[in-house]
């Protein structure tokens, strides 16, 4: 057993020695390996906080000024204000009095008996009076080798001097047929009649007038071609199929007329 004294229980352990400071080269040292250690992490605490409340996008200040154009742009402009500010000074445009047309209207037989009745024959006086309309009356026509045939040969034999003994119809330049056409040239000759090159002084256009002779048999083969040129005619509306299609016809002192487009 050992046994100590009080003064030995009483007595406090001896304090350590201080430490020396190291040489200031070793300070240096120590610090630069705490830097080398040191963590940038930040708490958890902190990281959660950044989680749950993310950084806003902070977006750049709307400036007011206009956008920047480009140099093809600004030349562009240019231009449009320069031809803005040189105006062309405005033409005067001349009033033109520009007359009426006045449009040709058909003669009625009642005034054609009173003011040009020097122009027609004993025949054309009394036929001008079963037309509505006369259109022209072949005043520059001479009509005078109708009255020498009929003075030999049987009025109605003859048509009243309009027919040849072939009962081809007699032509005259110049003459009217159905008072509305001028005859101009004859085009050609057949069988069943001629053709002849016409002015239709109603629409003032050339046309072709086919004239059969006056013959019971040519009627009858002309009644034929009228109804076949009548289907190809109603057939052809557009007019694309290269058919000369007849415009009309009618008869003019028993004759058979067929009018045609000219083809030149």
């Amino acid at each position: 057993m050992f046994h100590f004294s009080k003064k030995e229980l009483n007595t406090k352990p001896d304090k350590p020695a201080p430490k020396k400071p190291l040489p200031k080269r070793q300070n240096m040292a120590r610090l630069q390996h705490k830097k080398n250690n040191f963590t940038t992490t930040a708490p958890k605490s902190v990281t959660e906080k950044r989680l749950k409340h993310p950084q806003q996008t902070v977006l750049p200040p709307i400036s007011r000024d206009p956008p920047r154009q480009t140099a093809i742009q600004q030349q562009g402009n240019m231009q449009k204000n320069k031809t803005k500010k040189e105006k062309k000074p405005k033409e005067r445009k001349l009033k033109v009095k520009v007359k009426p047309t006045v449009e040709r209207t058909a003669q009625t037989p009642k005034t054609v008996l009173r003011e040009s009745s020097s122009y027609l024959t004993e025949y054309e006086l009394e036929e001008v009076k079963k037309y509505k309309e006369v259109w022209y009356l072949g005043q520059k026509a001479d009509k005078t080798c109708y009255s020498k045939d009929t003075e030999s040969q049987d009025i109605q034999s003859a048509n009243f001097g309009y027919d040849t003994k072939e009962g081809g119809y007699r032509v005259v330049i110049h003459d009217h047929v159905a008072y509305r056409f001028e005859i101009l040239e004859k085009i050609g000759t057949g069988y069943s009649g001629q053709v002849l090159k016409c002015m239709d002084h109603k629409t003032k256009a050339l046309v072709a007038i086919k004239i059969l002779r006056n013959e019971y048999r040519i009627n009858l083969l002309g009644q034929a071609e009228v109804d076949m040129l009548d289907i190809l005619r109603n057939i052809d509306e557009n007019n694309t199929a290269n058919i000369v299609h007849m415009k009309e016809h009618f008869y003019f002192r028993n004759h058979l007329c067929i009018t045609f487009e000219l083809m030149e």
